[in-house]
């Protein structure tokens, strides 16, 4: 693991940690393929420059872990890179520019059952960090998300690097999925059945 540096704005896990976030922090799964064969909950954070994936867990000292604070009604865009990483492990970082291209999977669902979350009630699963989600990598069941994902269409925003592929797929988009499920809302229209996130992030 790497050690959280004390000087934020020299914080050399990155190569440019003053860089601004470009979008809202977003929680969601991650799987590298082929390095990689199991999905993490991570957070993800978008400069100009990087992708970072962060780890859920923040350490209580951190800013971070104030985050109405710290986030506002942002969820951490235009923050600075190094405030939101405060407190964090990084799991994984990419250089935008290593970036082969980037498209949408979209699968769609293979249990014709009845969901197995009532996505009415409040769903902890489901909120990013910053809205006060009590996740954590111990809490994290991989079964229990691929069960719930199997019972929606499925998106995976998917990113080539020249020797890998990172596959991402985000919690709201599993909780808009559930909620349309639920009160079977159309989706016809161009790409009205992709996920928001997933459209919004490719």
């Amino acid at each position: 693991s790497q050690a959280v540096t004390d000087n934020l704005e020299t914080d050399h896990r990155f190569q440019y940690p003053t860089a601004r976030l470009i979008r809202k922090m977003r929680r969601c799964e991650s799987i590298m393929l082929p390095l990689v064969k199991k999905w993490i909950a991570c957070d993800i954070a978008l400069t100009n420059h990087e992708l970072v994936l962060l780890e859920i867990e923040v350490a209580e000292d951190s800013p971070t872990s104030h985050t109405d604070t710290l986030f506002g009604g942002s969820g951490g865009k235009g923050l600075y890179l190094h405030e939101v990483a405060k407190g964090r492990k990084v799991l994984s970082l990419f250089s935008l520019d290593e970036i082969d291209y980037i498209s949408i999977e979209h699968r769609r669902k293979i249990n014709t059952t009845d969901l197995l979350f009532d996505p009415e009630q409040n769903d902890q699963t489901c909120r990013e960090y910053w809205q006060g989600s009590t996740m954590t990598t111990e809490s994290y069941d991989m079964s229990s998300m691929d069960a719930r994902w199997s019972h929606v269409d499925e998106d995976r925003l998917k990113i080539r690097f020249q020797n890998y592929t990172l596959f991402l797929r985000f919690f709201a988009d599993l909780g808009q999925k559930e909620s349309e499920a639920k009160h079977e809302a159309p989706t016809t229209g161009f790409l009205n059945d992709i996920g928001t996130l997933s459209k919004r992030w490719c």
